[in-house]
């Protein structure tokens, strides 16, 4: 039945006889299965004629329920269009039109591994289209099944990890293991972005500094009042400074306004506000506690002026003292101190206050990062594979420009393995802050797409205590971040990798304002953004993520964690995607070809 020749086999006419008792068995079987809502012909074979008289037998037999089959498409042998796994240009198409029967994706959203992008862009499709209802994710547990190693470590297993020489079997690599929920049905962090985009109130407002919230009601049997108890926050720069609860009643599928009463604000440079609307349970179901949270919406003010340059800088004295090779720079502004090196492993060498240098190594241009499954799937570990190596650096040119109150070393590196330069200018202050602004040149256009860009610092262990002000609490990228709202969060280096079953990229934040890693007396460093900016912060490098060109049965469980911590300090990463898994791309906007980019951010000791 799989085969898709131009004689398939459900045009062939030996296997109607076949296809015809299938269906009838079928029919008979669960027709009194109240759950049983609709019929299916069948997944993943060609459309023939024994379809035609599998669908006329069917709707004869059970009028009451209706016949799908996906290799249908829009024909009349199907009583709703299931396409499986569709473009968003296919699926904005399709929804701007009247198409006279439900449009439910069979499949969609592949959740393999770190994914899940873009999943918000499929929802504004499908609620604006009337015929849209919605879509089956595959999958909604990662399929992996327990086992240990010879030294009786745990781990979940997949395919290639079974039997003697492992090989001998045909497998598929981690491909079942695709799930939204771990194989102990722990969500992972794309669990929870389908989580916020499946909410059924939707929250939105034109006017929230005066506290005007707009809610729908995107159910279709269920009053608000009976089920929902709502509570709202006002934060100012991540700290709460104003709540409250109400209650309303509201019709399946109406909307209406919500006045709150917020505290005055004014707007204010550097200072932003956002009003966060939270929805509960309203009583103990057989499923949810009472009280638990079903909805979450986080509204910006408009005059939101966060990131405003402050004019006046400290005054104070600043000095620059170059080596006698000219290759290597100490800032001093008092008790702090900054080392610029040339060479082969230029970079910011050290950052200490008192003596006490917050860096264990040299600072680097980060361009790449473990490849996710949908990486695979679209040959990245291949195509970007330039992107590896592209931190491999040597200094060009370094020029020390002081003034009053600060200290300039403005460095340009020749990034050699890429053809392009890239400008890093560290400016102390008297304060001891060090302004650390980057430009990376773009100039060998002919590379492919980046997949990341920013600049990577190490840290010794000790500064395990991570705090940010940004999206959170769970890991986040650009495409998949709805579920993070932005705000202060406390948390540790530890847990910021999260064990796919198969080793990728993970812990990625965004939009962050400011983030900190102290130690356990408090002391470490803090990295202010000039705009927002992405980071993850790991005991683990890329590499040790990174299996190289094939996947080679990497587990969890066959890591190492280093006593080092690795802050990636970004402009951006490339978006995760979640079309599907072997070979669709992010969407454009999160895809980031070969041009100037440019970024800056502060470093400053907290104590």
């Amino acid at each position: 039945a799989m085969d898709n020749g131009p004689i398939n086999a459900a045009q062939h006419p030996d296997w109607k006889d076949v296809h015809m008792e299938r269906m009838k068995r079928l029919v008979e079987r669960d027709k009194n299965h109240a759950c049983v809502i609709f019929w299916s012909m069948g997944n993943e074979y060609r459309f023939g004629d024994s379809n035609k008289e599998m669908y006329a037998w069917t709707k004869a037999y059970d009028p009451s329920r209706p016949v799908q089959f996906e290799r249908a498409g829009e024909n009349e042998w199907t009583d709703v269009i299931c396409p499986m796994y569709p473009g968003l240009d296919h699926m904005r198409n399709r929804a701007s039109k009247e198409l006279g029967r439900p449009f439910i994706m069979c499949e969609y959203a592949h959740a393999m591994g770190n994914s899940q992008g873009n999943f918000q862009v499929y929802w504004d499709i499908i609620r604006s289209s009337r015929n849209f209802q919605g879509g089956f994710i595959w999958d909604w547990v990662d399929q992996g099944l327990y086992a240990e190693t010879g030294y009786g470590k745990a781990f979940w297993a997949y395919g290639g990890d079974f039997g003697v020489g492992r090989d001998q079997y045909h497998h598929d690599e981690n491909f079942c293991v695709n799930g939204v929920v771990d194989p102990l049905r722990n969500p992972h962090p794309h669990g929870m972005e389908v989580k916020k985009v499946y909410q059924n109130v939707l929250v939105s407002s034109k006017q929230p500094d005066a506290g005007v919230i707009t809610l729908f009601n995107d159910n279709f049997f269920v009053d608000l009042k009976e089920t929902y108890t709502f509570r709202w926050e006002l934060i100012r720069n991540g700290e709460k400074v104003g709540e409250g609860t109400f209650e309303t009643a509201l019709a399946p599928q109406t909307s209406k306004d919500v006045t709150v009463q917020l505290p005055v604000v004014k707007p204010e440079a550097g200072v932003e506000y956002f009003l966060n609307v939270y929805g509960y349970t309203k009583q103990a179901t057989a499923l949810l506690p009472a009280g638990y949270e079903l909805v979450k919406e986080q509204l910006p003010f408009a005059a939101n002026n966060y990131f405003t340059a402050s004019a006046s800088k400290p005054a104070g004295a600043v000095t620059a003292r170059k080596s006698d090779r000219g290759d290597r720079v100490t800032l001093t502004a008092g008790e702090y101190r900054a080392v610029i090196t040339g060479g082969w492993n230029a970079g910011l060498d050290t950052y200490a206050y008192q003596g006490r240098d917050v860096l264990s190594g040299v600072s680097k241009p980060n361009f790449w990062r473990a490849p996710i499954d949908n990486d695979f799937g679209a040959g990245l570990q291949r195509s970007l594979n330039v992107w590896r190596t592209a931190d491999s650096r040597m200094l060009k040119s370094l020029e020390v420009k002081e003034a009053d109150g600060s200290a300039t070393v403005a460095c340009v590196y020749q990034l050699n393995n890429i053809g392009s330069t890239m400008n890093v200018d560290y400016t102390m202050y008297a304060d001891g802050s060090l302004h650390v602004a980057v430009a990376f040149n773009g100039e060998n256009t002919q590379l492919p797409e980046m997949p990341r860009f920013g600049l990577l610092f190490s840290l010794p262990e000790q500064y395990a205590n991570l705090n940010w002000y940004g999206r959170g609490p769970h890991e986040n990228y650009l495409d998949r971040k709805d579920a993070s709202l932005i705000g202060t969060y406390q948390s540790t280096v530890a847990e910021q990798f999260h064990p796919y079953l198969r080793p990728q990229e993970t812990g990625n934040k965004t939009d962050v304002r400011w983030l900190s890693l102290t130690n356990k007396d408090g002391f470490g460093l803090k990295v202010s953004g000039d705009q927002p900016l992405g980071f993850s912060a790991l005991n683990y490098l890329s590499e040790d993520l990174d299996p190289g060109f094939t996947k080679k049965q990497q587990h969890p469980v066959d890591l190492q964690p280093h006593h080092e911590t690795y802050l990636s300090v970004d402009l951006f990463q490339r978006g995760v995607g979640g079309l599907n898994s072997w070979g669709a791309h992010p969407v454009s906007e999160f895809r980031y070809r070969v041009k100037p980019y440019s970024y800056g951010f502060t470093l400053s000791i907290v104590k």
